[in-house]
């Protein structure tokens, strides 16, 4: 199912303008169109634009939730999948290294998010539920789970 993105971006409370200035500078990648052709996204879209608003809503720069996002969303069967854009320390198994400014992202079931959250190494996190994400996406655009 694909969606315009004037009516994602209504649906769900963005600035069309502050989309569009977004796919411009490839921040939010869409499919490419033909000159004069409506933008069609899908709901897998529609997640990772809603995600970027609001990462950069938090404080984070719109290219590098760009970037983070821009890896793609997934879900677990079995727990819940949280996404997480973080600052702190790599651990790499025997080596560790810090890069001011450097965010990371990743993907991390329900079970596991305490253990990751209690790394000594982390400054900063972002997390957000992407079952929850997904949810209040469908629901602003009017899709239903049948």
């Amino acid at each position: 199912m694909k969606f315009g993105l004037t009516s994602v971006c209504e649906a769900l409370g963005l600035s069309p303008w502050r989309v569009s200035q977004w796919v411009t500078r490839g921040v939010f990648q869409t499919a490419s169109i033909r000159p004069g052709e409506h933008r069609q996204i899908s709901i897998d879209d529609a997640m990772r634009v809603a995600l970027i608003a609001r990462l950069v809503d938090s404080g984070v720069d719109a290219k590098i939730s760009g970037v983070l996002v821009g890896k793609g969303l997934y879900a677990f069967k079995d727990d819940e999948a949280f996404f997480v854009a973080w600052r702190g320390e790599l651990d790499c198994g025997e080596l560790k290294f810090r890069t001011p400014d450097v965010w990371y992202s990743e993907i991390i079931r329900g079970r596991d998010l305490m253990k990751f959250l209690n790394n000594q190494g982390l400054d900063v996190a972002f997390i957000v539920n992407l079952s929850n994400l997904e949810n209040q996406v469908k629901r602003a655009l009017g899709v239903s789970d049948r």
